[in-house]
Protein backbone atom coordinates (compact mmCIF):
# COMPACT_ATOMS: atom_id res chain seq x y z
CA UNK A 1 0.00 0.00 0.00
CA UNK A 2 1.24 3.46 -0.93
CA UNK A 3 2.38 5.56 2.07
CA UNK A 4 0.38 8.54 3.24
CA UNK A 5 2.05 11.87 2.62
CA UNK A 6 -0.19 14.43 4.29
CA UNK A 7 -0.90 12.42 7.45
CA UNK A 8 2.28 10.38 7.84
CA UNK A 9 2.85 11.60 11.42
CA UNK A 10 -0.64 10.54 12.52
CA UNK A 11 -0.31 7.21 10.71
CA UNK A 12 3.07 6.52 12.36
CA UNK A 13 1.71 7.32 15.84
CA UNK A 14 -1.26 4.99 15.35
CA UNK A 15 1.00 2.21 14.02
CA UNK A 16 3.19 2.55 17.13
CA UNK A 17 0.16 2.30 19.42
CA UNK A 18 -1.29 -0.61 17.43
CA UNK A 19 2.02 -2.48 17.83
CA UNK A 20 1.65 -2.28 21.60
CA UNK A 21 4.24 0.41 22.22
CA UNK A 22 3.60 3.59 24.17
CA UNK A 23 4.31 7.12 23.01
CA UNK A 24 6.10 8.89 25.85
CA UNK A 25 6.40 12.63 26.26
CA UNK A 26 9.74 13.91 27.52
CA UNK A 27 9.42 17.53 28.66
CA UNK A 28 13.18 18.05 28.27
CA UNK A 29 13.33 17.07 24.62
CA UNK A 30 13.37 19.63 21.85
CA UNK A 31 11.79 18.54 18.58
CA UNK A 32 11.17 20.46 15.40
CA UNK A 33 8.41 19.49 13.01
CA UNK A 34 8.99 21.37 9.77
CA UNK A 35 5.50 20.67 8.49
CA UNK A 36 5.45 20.39 4.69
CA UNK A 37 8.89 22.03 4.46
CA UNK A 38 10.22 19.77 1.71
CA UNK A 39 7.02 19.31 -0.30
CA UNK A 40 5.13 22.59 0.12
CA UNK A 41 1.73 23.14 1.70
CA UNK A 42 -0.95 20.51 1.23
CA UNK A 43 -3.62 23.12 0.57
CA UNK A 44 -1.93 24.35 -2.61
CA UNK A 45 -4.36 23.95 -5.51
CA UNK A 46 -2.25 21.44 -7.43
CA UNK A 47 -1.93 19.22 -4.33
CA UNK A 48 -5.61 19.17 -3.34
CA UNK A 49 -6.42 15.83 -5.06
CA UNK A 50 -3.52 14.06 -3.30
CA UNK A 51 -4.45 15.63 0.04
CA UNK A 52 -8.06 14.49 -0.28
CA UNK A 53 -6.97 11.01 -1.33
CA UNK A 54 -4.63 10.81 1.68
CA UNK A 55 -7.48 11.89 3.95
CA UNK A 56 -9.79 9.25 2.45
CA UNK A 57 -7.11 6.58 2.88
CA UNK A 58 -6.45 7.62 6.49
CA UNK A 59 -10.16 7.21 7.33
CA UNK A 60 -10.32 3.93 5.41
CA UNK A 61 -7.30 2.57 7.28
CA UNK A 62 -8.04 3.74 10.85
CA UNK A 63 -11.73 4.59 10.89
CA UNK A 64 -13.48 7.49 12.54
CA UNK A 65 -13.79 5.68 15.88
CA UNK A 66 -10.03 5.93 16.35
CA UNK A 67 -9.40 9.24 14.58
CA UNK A 68 -12.13 11.17 16.40
CA UNK A 69 -11.57 9.70 19.87
CA UNK A 70 -8.06 10.61 20.95
CA UNK A 71 -7.94 9.70 24.66
CA UNK A 72 -5.44 12.51 25.30
CA UNK A 73 -7.47 15.31 23.68
CA UNK A 74 -10.26 16.98 25.63
CA UNK A 75 -13.78 16.20 24.41
CA UNK A 76 -14.58 19.88 25.10
CA UNK A 77 -12.17 21.17 22.44
CA UNK A 78 -12.86 21.52 18.74
CA UNK A 79 -11.51 19.05 16.21
CA UNK A 80 -12.33 21.51 13.42
CA UNK A 81 -9.85 24.23 14.35
CA UNK A 82 -6.11 24.23 14.90
CA UNK A 83 -6.02 26.51 17.95
CA UNK A 84 -7.82 24.46 20.62
CA UNK A 85 -11.07 26.44 20.60
CA UNK A 86 -14.01 25.19 22.62
CA UNK A 87 -16.23 22.77 20.74
CA UNK A 88 -19.32 24.36 19.20
CA UNK A 89 -22.85 22.95 19.66
CA UNK A 90 -23.21 21.62 16.10
CA UNK A 91 -19.68 20.29 15.75
CA UNK A 92 -20.62 16.63 16.20
CA UNK A 93 -23.00 16.86 13.22
CA UNK A 94 -20.38 18.63 11.10
CA UNK A 95 -17.76 16.02 12.00
CA UNK A 96 -20.15 13.21 11.08
CA UNK A 97 -20.69 14.80 7.66
CA UNK A 98 -16.92 15.27 7.20
CA UNK A 99 -16.27 11.63 8.07
CA UNK A 100 -19.02 10.53 5.69
CA UNK A 101 -17.50 12.77 3.01
CA UNK A 102 -14.04 11.31 3.57
CA UNK A 103 -15.47 7.84 3.17
CA UNK A 104 -17.54 8.83 0.13
CA UNK A 105 -16.48 12.16 -1.47
CA UNK A 106 -19.48 12.09 -3.83
CA UNK A 107 -22.02 12.30 -1.00
CA UNK A 108 -23.82 15.60 -0.56
CA UNK A 109 -22.84 17.43 2.65
CA UNK A 110 -25.64 19.24 4.46
CA UNK A 111 -24.10 20.96 7.51
CA UNK A 112 -21.61 23.33 5.85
Amino acid sequence: MKSLIAFNDIDLSLKILQSGYKLIYNPYSVLFHLKSKSRGHDIATDKTPRFREDMRRLYAKWGDKILLNDPFYSKNLSLLTHNFELKKNNEDNILKDLVDYNKNPHKHIVNF
